[in-house]
């Protein structure tokens, strides 16, 4: 039986999905089953999980034109699905039609033709190219991928170019883009203008360089549709972001403009890891980054360390996580830059919807920390966050907790290699972290069996923060006295620091520089 996935309107009663199976009994004589979401994480996490045949979605679904570029992964991943796309009429012959057009989407409804006898046709006998450009009135569609050849432009080359094009200065920055413009084919061009760092094309659009100008005009035509050709096999789905990378023993660190992260903290009762997420909201925000942390842990224990006692706090920030899922936000705001969503009075039949909350918050956070319990529902971590950070602390014992939770988080699809180990509360001693890495990704002594189900795979990367006797004072005290701030010391804030490199690179290191020859000799011959 078809299967449809329908993405039209944020309205739970299907009163318009109906009306569509309707008509398609009564014209095909067959029903087919359908499933709604009514935001775009929503359509992404009904693809992943199950197979449709069409797909019938509205450009404005969430009240603002769908991006090129997540049309373009949907086609990408899911090649055999039929899109069937209403978009507004003021769209004829522009610009955001051809790009639909070049990514095979043939079944565009304009609004002023939409019926549901339109969907119905569509969904039986879905139009070919030629049908497409009659019904679009288009005939000057520039093809590049017809045109052109993409060979794929490695990680090193790309990481050489923005070392010597941030270096260098404007003068001779021209020089060297000009060399990279005879080197590399158009579609190789239009990818490299999308993935450049926003302080390398400021800087090549001070040059007047015309080759860039010529690229660069040519990429906002075609929108970012050429983000994700970089080097990698061809069914590899390649990262939205780009993270530390390093080059001749430096860090370099590019971060898009739309840059954001989505991280959740985990770990066993008393290790400490709401702690862990304040720390890294404060080095954060310290660093002037915007931070949106969601409380979804049962205690609540992030909301009474920071503001039990204050009587300013509204009944609806005490709810603001209930409020996220209406569309209204009114977080609890613990400092400049620092706001902390959370649910500390209980609503009858409220249930939180943790995707529809982070696409509430994402363009307006540069990091948003999830603070969870071990029983949190494992799709928000296979589906909503890049990372998740295991906090533990030196005591083994408690391996066997964390590692049955390890084991069901994989289970349920979480890639392992997302799951990073942080130390917490560390002090000398004969256990070290690199002991409890090996509990994980070996069987722990005299406690499991050496069979491979004992042998988990997690990132090799180890982060710890230390105990410091002050600190735990201060806290302590600041649990009582309201306003009372714990202060980081400076080792601890170097170890939470490296946490938050990890999560978002805060600093760019300069690089030494070279002479304009050097520097097209490097460009030129490291592959």
């Amino acid at each position: 039986m078809l299967k449809v996935l329908f993405g039209l309107n944020q309205s739970p009663n299907r009163e318009i999905e109906n009306k569509i199976r309707d008509k398609y009994k009564e014209v095909v004589g067959e029903r087919f089953d359908y499933d709604s979401e009514y935001y775009i994480e929503g359509i992404w996490r009904a693809l992943k999980q199950n197979h449709y045949d069409i797909l019938v979605l509205r450009e404005d679904l969430e009240g603002i034109p769908i991006k090129v570029q997540l049309l373009d992964d949907i086609t990408d991943n899911y090649p055999d699905l039929q899109i069937i796309y209403i978009v507004d009429d003021e769209h004829h012959k522009d610009n955001y039609i051809k790009q639909l057009f070049n990514l095979g989407i043939y079944n565009i409804i304009y609004k002023e033709d939409l019926t549901l006898i339109q969907i119905v046709e569509l969904m039986q006998h879905p139009r070919n190219k030629m049908e497409a450009k009659i019904y679009l009135d288009i005939d000057d569609i520039e093809s590049i991928s017809e045109t052109s050849t993409m060979e794929i432009i490695n990680d090193r080359e790309i990481e050489t170019m923005f070392l010597n094009l941030r270096a260098a200065e404007v003068e001779d920055i021209s020089a060297i883009f000009d060399e990279i413009a005879k080197t590399y084919n158009d579609k190789q061009m239009l990818f490299l203008i999308s993935i450049l760092p926003k302080d390398i094309k400021e800087k090549l659009s001070r040059s007047g360089n015309k080759n860039f100008e010529k690229h660069y005009k040519r990429w906002v035509i075609l929108d970012d549709k050429y983000t994700e050709l970089g080097s990698r096999k061809s069914d590899e789905k390649a990262p939205k972001t780009k993270t530390i990378t390093r080059v001749e023993e430096k860090y370099i660190h590019s971060i898009p403009s739309d840059y954001n992260k989505v991280v959740a903290f985990v770990g066993n009762r008393q290790v400490g890891s709401t702690t862990v997420v304040d720390l890294v909201a404060r080095v954060f925000i310290k660093n002037e980054k915007k931070v949106s942390v969601l409380d979804l842990t049962k205690n609540k224990t992030l909301y009474y360390v920071k503001c039990w006692g204050d009587t300013h706090i509204s009944n609806k920030e005490k709810r603001s996580l209930e409020y996220l899922n209406k569309g209204e936000n009114y977080p609890i705001p613990l400092d400049t830059n620092y706001r902390l969503y959370t649910q500390v009075e209980e609503v009858e039949n409220f249930e939180f919807d943790f995707f529809q909350a982070v696409e509430q918050i994402r363009y307006d956070s540069d990091v948003i920390l999830i603070d969870m319990d071990f029983d949190t529902p494992y799709d928000w971590l296979k589906y909503g966050v890049t990372s998740v950070y295991l906090v533990n602390d030196l005591n083994i014992l408690n391996m066997m907790t964390v590692k049955d939770y390890i084991r069901k988080l994989i289970k349920h699809g979480v890639n392992s290699k997302k799951i990073n180990l942080i130390i917490n509360k560390y002090v000398k001693a004969k256990v070290k972290p690199e002991d409890i890495l090996a509990c994980i990704n070996q069987p722990i002594p005299y406690l499991e069996y050496d069979s491979d189900t004992n042998c988990l795979d997690i990132s090799k990367k180890i982060f710890k923060i230390d105990f410091d006797i002050e600190t735990y004072k201060s806290m302590l005290s600041s649990y009582l006295f309201v306003g009372d701030e714990v202060p980081i010391i400076k080792q601890m804030e170097e170890q939470v620091t490296s946490i938050c490199q990890h999560i978002y690179p805060l600093t760019t290191t300069s690089q030494p520089k070279n002479s304009i020859g050097d520097k097209l000799k490097k460009l030129l011959t490291i592959k």
